[in-house]
């Protein structure tokens, strides 16, 4: 077993108010107890993280050997990274949050190199679930897994059907289980309906951030150039951990900075100092534009269509590598894969879609994001009024401000480019 000094430092967090106690198990029976009662990720995580903060780090340990030896490397590689542990923290005061936790996913959204997008999203969930509990703070302990279960996903800004839902689920009492005052469950239906963004958990945090890796890994393979030194600081205990974000900067210039609004049209972009993470932004849209062209990974099956499995095609790899050079990136990759040709794009046009909500998309609805997904569009798309429905660029839009947090002068340029 790690020592108490080696654990301490690999855990060491500040940690939120938390009403989270576990039951007092003894040491030896740990293990035999979380195999028994097939306890969830969640419901580890919490006792683990409950016990660092109590300073009792050889118990804290002997719970994260209970843990199966893959989901343990996976901790272990959470662990690594201090913001990512310090934003879900944050989380513990929420518990009917954490049986969406997935720690066998974490790998491959560590492997995305976009610890930022992760925090902002941990961020967001805080930030909601904060505002359903504003007014009652000391009652937060009482969220439940079904009411979260029931919540997430939710559109109160656009949607009239999820509005009506969450005042049906309120009168029938079916979400907030705990809590009995009339006067409280109303100034929670209040504070839900108030709630401007699709309402997330860890649960969407795990599949919104699965669609995003596609991207992410996309322009690993097609865009990024690592450092020269990259490979040498591998496994240097000194080596800092470089984002994707970062390499891709590496070879960027304000120079020619734009916003798309096609797929082959751009205009200028003003002045902001956000230039460089709008230009990301908008690169990473474009590589999810494309996906099923330029990876191994499908759009879901839906009732509409389906999609027959393709080898990577040089001419979307040609579109996203002139979609990057005119976004004011430029190196080898990027010239390399501009030299293919062009083919005329062509989608069929929607007639009906599949509801989504977030994570990777149906058939139909990627091939309406295919079309439609610039930044432009998803701006307008968050200017239209209610309907039953949030549209696909409702739904992207407001998972992309999840993931990259809000500009303050993203409005004004869009407009600009859009006259």
């Amino acid at each position: 077993m790690a020592t108490t000094s080696s654990v301490s430092s690999r855990y060491a967090a500040s940690r939120p108010v938390s009403h989270f106690k576990p039951k007092p198990i003894p040491i030896l029976l740990i293990r035999f107890t979380a195999q028994q009662r097939k306890l969830s990720d969640g419901e580890i995580f919490q006792t683990i993280r409950y016990f660092v903060h109590q300073k009792k780090f050889d118990i804290a340990q002997e719970w994260m050997n209970a843990l199966s030896a893959p989901k343990k490397h996976h901790l272990n590689l959470m662990l690594g990274r201090p913001a990512i542990i310090s934003a879900m923290d944050e989380l513990l005061p929420f518990p009917g949050l954490w049986d969406g936790l997935q720690l066998g996913n974490w790998a491959k959204h560590l492997a995305a190199h976009a610890d930022d997008l992760i925090i902002n999203y941990l961020k967001r969930i805080k930030r909601v679930y904060s505002r359903i509990f504003q007014g009652h703070e000391s009652l937060m302990y009482l969220l439940d897994k079904d009411t979260v279960l029931r919540l997430q996903y939710r559109s109160l800004k656009w949607s009239m059907r999820d509005q009506k839902i969450v005042h049906s689920m309120f009168r029938k009492g079916t979400i907030f289980t705990k809590i009995s005052s009339d006067k409280i469950r109303d100034d929670l239906m209040n504070n839900v309906l108030s709630i401007p963004d699709v309402i997330p958990s860890i649960a969407t945090f795990h599949a919104n951030m699965k669609y995003i890796t596609i991207g992410a890994k996309i322009l690993e393979k097609y865009i990024e150039v690592k450092p020269k030194n990259y490979r040498s600081q591998r496994h240097s205990i000194t080596r800092s951990k470089s984002s994707l974000y970062d390499n891709l900067t590496m070879h960027w210039t304000s120079n020619r900075k734009s916003i798309q609004i096609s797929h082959e049209e751009f205009v200028p972009m003003g002045e902001t100092q956000n230039a460089s993470k709008l230009c990301f932004l908008q690169l990473l849209m474009a590589a999810l534009r494309y996906f099923p062209h330029l990876s191994s990974e499908s759009p879901l099956l839906d009732k509409g269509g389906g999609w027959v499995g393709i080898t990577p095609d040089d001419h979307f790899r040609a579109l996203l590598c002139k979609t990057a050079w005119h976004l004011g990136y430029d190196n080898e990759k990027i010239r390399r894969g501009a030299e293919f040709s062009l083919s005329p794009l062509s989608y069929k046009k929607v007639s009906r879609l599949e509801i989504w909500r977030g994570g990777k998309p149906p058939f139909q609805v990627f091939e309406l994001l295919a079309d439609a997904s610039f930044l432009p569009q998803l701006y307008s798309a968050q200017l239209q009024k209610e309907v039953n429905f949030p549209s696909p660029l409702h739904i992207q839009g407001d998972m992309l401000s999840a993931f990259f947090g809000a500009f303050e002068d993203l409005t004004a340029l869009i407009v600009q480019a859009s006259i």
